[in-house]
């Protein structure tokens, strides 16, 4: 089982200030016809978009249980987690520079991982993992981070930084967990 809820914000403190606030700024929050989950703040997140600044703060948490099988069959779930930090700039709109962008995330991992000690021989190497937000270490990390320039009317598209092949690549809309089926 996956849930996957995003939170488009400024950031955690303005997260918590918005959520905890009882006055106009909260009273969209969690509308079925807002973009966002904590409403638009007034129209602060709107004005901040057509400014080209889009900031998120994500959360993705994984259930997984073993009933029977493995390397070690007793039955068990383990859960893990991963929140990120981003944001992703128009430079077109900030600094005038021609179909341009720029992306920053950060990630955070936490929790335990089924594969490890249920699944798969905890003694040898796996190749994947049924909980997809696992893996790397868990802890912060640089994720995305990455300016990307269009040249020819879109027609092609330069990007430098650190990102994943699959955000311009071999992408498919992914419901699984599994670190398999999706990455």
């Amino acid at each position: 089982m996956e849930q996957r809820k995003r939170i488009r914000t400024l950031g955690s403190l303005a997260l918590l200030a918005v959520v905890g606030s009882s006055g106009a700024q909260a009273a969209e929050a969690f509308s079925s016809g807002s973009k966002w989950m904590t409403g638009d703040w007034g129209g602060t997140r709107t004005e901040l978009l057509e400014k080209g600044y889009d900031f998120t703060l994500d959360y993705v948490g994984e259930v997984a249980g073993n009933l029977h099988g493995g390397y070690n069959d007793d039955k068990t779930a383990r859960y893990s987690d991963q929140f990120a930090l981003g944001a992703h700039l128009d430079l077109q709109k900030i600094l005038g520079w021609h179909d341009a962008e720029f992306k920053l995330a950060i990630t955070e991992r936490s929790g335990r991982n089924l594969s490890n000690d249920r699944i798969s021989d905890p003694r040898a190497g796996q190749f994947s993992s049924v909980q997809e937000v696992w893996g790397r270490g868990q802890t912060w990390r640089l994720t995305q981070m990455w300016i990307k320039q269009k040249y020819f009317d879109g027609a092609l598209d330069v990007k430098f930084g650190r990102f994943g092949e699959g955000e311009d690549f071999n992408s498919f809309p992914c419901d699984f967990q599994n670190l398999a089926f999706c990455g």
